[in-house]
């Protein structure tokens, strides 16, 4: 299962996005626990490639 947060997609500022761009975030349950947490989920996203 892919968790994407509504913060990091806000933070693409795009209309789509590669499932491989993504493939971190598979069953990645820390992202979940944490999804409302705007400054955690900046810092993965940068962390994991996905935002620049």
């Amino acid at each position: 299962m892919y968790f994407v947060p509504t913060i990091l997609i806000e933070q693409l500022e795009q209309k789509s996005i590669s499932l491989k761009k993504i493939e971190s975030l598979k069953n990645n349950y820390e992202m979940l626990e944490n999804c409302k947490n705007k400054d955690y989920v900046v810092s993965a996203g940068k962390k994991l490639g996905i935002l620049r």
